[in-house]
C-alpha cells in the first residue's frame, strides 16, 4: 500500500490530523471466506501543503474533510520529530504509522 483513500476525524493543530482510511482491509479466515474489517485510525499524521521558494500555501483542515494519505516507503518518527536527514529508528516498510495526509 502506498495511498489511501481517507477522512478526517480529527484536525489537532494545523499541521497534523487523526484520520479514518475509507476503505476496508480484506483477510480470508481459516474456512477460506473473507473478512473486511476497518483500518485503525491514523493519528499525528502530518499534513503536507504545497510549498517551495520559500512560500507555503496552506487551507483549512476540518473533520469530515476527505483526501489522500501518502504511506512513507520507510519509518518517518525521527524525520517527523526533529526534521533534517534522519537515521530510521526502525526497519517497517510502508507502515499505516508513516501516512501523510
Amino acid at each position: 500500500m502506498t495511498a489511501m483513500p481517507v477522512r478526517v476525524i480529527k484536525d489537532a493543530d494545523g499541521h497534523t490530523v487523526s484520520i479514518q482510511p475509507t476503505v476496508k482491509a480484506v483477510f480470508r479466515k481459516e474456512d477460506g471466506s473473507l473478512q473486511q474489517v476497518d483500518y485503525p485510525p491514523i493519528t499525528d499524521a502530518p499534513i503536507q501543503f504545497s510549498g517551495g521558494g520559500g512560500v507555503t500555501s496552506t487551507h483549512p483542515v476540518k473533520q469530515d474533510d476527505e483526501g489522500i494519505a501518502l504511506f512513507m516507503a520507510r519509518s518517518m518518527d525521527a524525520w517527523h520529530q526533529q526534521g533534517g536527514t534522519q537515521a530510521q529508528i526502525d526497519a517497517r516498510v510502508a507502515d499505516l504509522s508513516d501516512a501523510v495526509y
